[in-house]
């Protein structure tokens, strides 16, 4: 890539792209690479990279290079590559962190933001799945020490906080929220979001790692604050008072109800100051009027699902995304393919695991049976197809042939012809041989979507470049 980074594996995989781990060849050094395909989102990924670009902290991930590919138009972030879990694969992991644990992760994390806004950035998504623990070891006269490095990382949504002139049109902001983390101001279209929407994140995340649940979103906890209610899970016994009183301050419905600064906010969780009091319980009549439309959304919603069968037990097993799932044409038997690489097939009756399916060696993106129900096609990350059978769960053959990732498979109604979308186009292959009949070129983007017509004259195709196209098969 660019004759100077050679990929070496996946890192991770996303709507918008992949994170891959490469090798500067001119330096021997391992570095991560985040991939851009969707043009939608080009602005967002490179004030992204701009941000980076221009912050020097340690805990903080460093950008070294922003390219575009000129043949496929996607953008590239050369970054440090951190090598280390995610906090919320460590409470996955390990459970919920005692005070002691945590309280060094998070003061780290606070160095980080607080760096941020002095820059006059707010990150506006501190959340578990953002904060990366690596482990390091230093020698000191002697003495070895190991201790957590804490990278914050995700600048996607970040904002530049900006003096009004009054003389240029505002632009529009990102909506961007994740619940249980996010403060009320955040879900708001045209509400100014300030460095103490990180500070309730930071609060939410604080309470997560400690308790192992994520906290209520921001318009439950207010309707449940307004009924008098507890808003926050009970208070680990091992967890200081002055902590769990600092992060109620933090986790404010209104932005001044929370500290000034993350740092107020820190020395506060040490008993260096009195936290703020917290204010009775009243909202804003903007907040208000949302939650109460919200929650008749809710209820109404809740109607329509109570006077429903109840539902069958959720199925688990997998341990990533489940990106796809297909019922086989009799109804007995669920498919779902998952970025943990495998395909699982569940008993609809009872939901039990009949069997894994293993051999894709990325994760799989599309999972579609044949119409007898004796064959089952998946798609997957590592640009193949492959054909299994469905009773005794065998591999009957891998197609070859897509030089990007498979993000979707069809079978003809006659069962003879599978249609599979890629990168710009789609390939329909024979069903009985695994040949290639033709593919199908015109799409300018990721082919999402495939689909035969009832007489398998006519295929359908979904892309993100926001068209659908129809194909003559024969």
């Amino acid at each position: 890539m660019q004759g100077r980074y050679r990929i070496d594996g996946i890192r991770g995989c996303g709507g918008f792209g992949a994170v891959y781990r490469a090798t500067d060849l001119q330096t021997g050094e391992t570095v991560a690479i985040k991939e851009n395909h969707q043009h939608r989102t080009f602005s967002r990924f490179e004030r992204e990279a701009k941000l980076l670009m221009g912050l020097s902290h340690p805990n903080l991930p460093k950008v070294r290079d922003v390219f575009t590919d000129a043949e496929t138009g996607r953008a590239y972030m050369v970054m440090d590559f951190i090598d280390g879990e995610t906090l919320q694969e460590m409470v996955e992991r390990k459970g919920a962190l005692e005070w002691q644990e945590a309280e060094p992760i998070f003061a780290q994390v606070v160095t980080a933001l607080s760096h941020l806004h002095q820059q006059k950035i707010v990150h506006r998504d501190v959340k578990p799945s953002n904060i990366i623990v690596t482990k390091r070891v230093e020698t000191v006269y002697e003495e070895v020490d190991d201790w957590e490095h804490v990278v914050l990382v995700d600048f996607g949504v970040a904002k530049v906080l900006e003096a009004v002139d009054s003389n240029r049109p505002r632009s529009s902001s990102i909506v961007a929220w994740t619940d249980g983390y996010s403060p009320p101001e955040q879900y708001q279209s045209g509400v100014e979001v300030d460095a103490r929407a990180d500070q309730y994140a930071l609060a939410a995340t604080i309470v997560f790692t400690l308790t192992g649940q994520i906290p209520d979103d921001a318009f439950t906890r207010m309707e449940k604050f307004r009924n008098g209610e507890p808003t926050l899970p009970p208070k680990p016994a091992d967890v200081p008072d002055a902590v769990w009183q600092a992060i109620g301050v933090a986790m404010g419905f209104e932005p001044n109800y929370r500290f000034d600064s993350v740092d107020e906010f820190w020395k506060a969780i040490q008993g260096k100051v009195q936290p703020k009091p917290i204010p009775k319980p009243t909202i804003s009549p903007k907040a208000s009027a949302l939650t109460k439309t919200i929650g008749k959304v809710v209820t109404a919603l809740l109607y329509r699902l109570t006077n429903r069968p109840r539902p069958l037990p959720t199925l688990k097993g997998h341990t990533d995304v489940v990106h796809s799932v297909s019922f086989s044409p009799d109804g007995q038997i669920l498919a779902s393919g998952s970025w943990d690489d495998t395909i699982k097939l569940w008993r609809v009756s009872d939901g039990s695991l009949i069997g894994t399916l293993e051999g894709h060696t990325l994760g799989v993106n599309s999972v579609s049976f044949s119409p007898d129900g004796q064959i089952l096609a998946s798609g997957s990350w590592d640009k193949t197809i492959k054909l299994w059978r469905v009773s005794d769960g065998s591999l009957i053959r891998t197609l070859t042939g897509h030089t990007d990732y498979v993000r979707s498979v069809s079978f003809s109604p006659d069962g003879q012809i599978l249609a599979s979308g890629s990168w710009g186009e789609i390939k329909l292959w024979r069903v009985s041989d695994g040949s290639l009949i033709r593919t199908l070129t015109g799409h300018k983007s990721y082919v999402f979507s495939v689909s035969f017509s009832p007489d398998g004259q006519i295929l359908a195709s979904g892309s993100w470049d926001d068209t659908i196209r129809l194909w003559r098969v024969r």
